[in-house]
């Protein structure tokens, strides 16, 4: 039975791996992007910051566990410490990598943006020929050409 439903899940797999598609937000429907390509000229390691996310659930965290230790003023110390260590913490854990690029556009126009290592799946190099989806002044994505 364990190897049935093991050859039913790969099958599965190997049938719905041809059937990947973008996922877009209601608002995005109908909105235009402009594409522009150029080339990267410089490439800089960036550290982008946490979103406010990781800080307030650490903070919570270690707020909670800091409950279970002590009565009185060493409890409330407890809460306090803990929900400190637990915001430093989760603010260190939320941030991630990236790389700051600055490109020379095909249109003569130089611009920087960062883009995230974990959502661009892509390291980018100087020299490297890429299109760029710019949507409200945004850049939505960026490709390899």
């Amino acid at each position: 039975m364990k190897t049935f439903i093991l050859a039913l899940g790969l099958g599965a797999a190997v049938i719905f791996s041809g059937c990947a598609t973008a996922t877009h937000s209601s608002q995005s429907v109908g909105q235009i992007s402009q594409v522009h390509y150029g080339k990267v000229l410089h490439v800089a390691g960036a550290t982008i910051s946490d979103d406010g996310l990781g800080t307030m659930g650490g903070a919570v965290l270690g707020g909670l566990a800091g409950s279970a230790v002590g009565k009185g003023r060493g409890n409330t110390l407890a809460i306090v410490g803990g929900a400190l260590a637990g915001g430093a913490a989760g603010n260190q854990l939320n941030q991630s990598s990236g790389q700051e690029l600055t490109i020379l556009l095909n249109s003569g126009e130089e611009i920087t943006t960062v883009v995230s290592n974990k959502t661009a799946g892509i390291s980018f190099r100087p020299g490297d020929e890429v299109a760029l989806r710019i949507q409200n002044g945004r850049v939505t994505r960026i490709d390899l050409r």
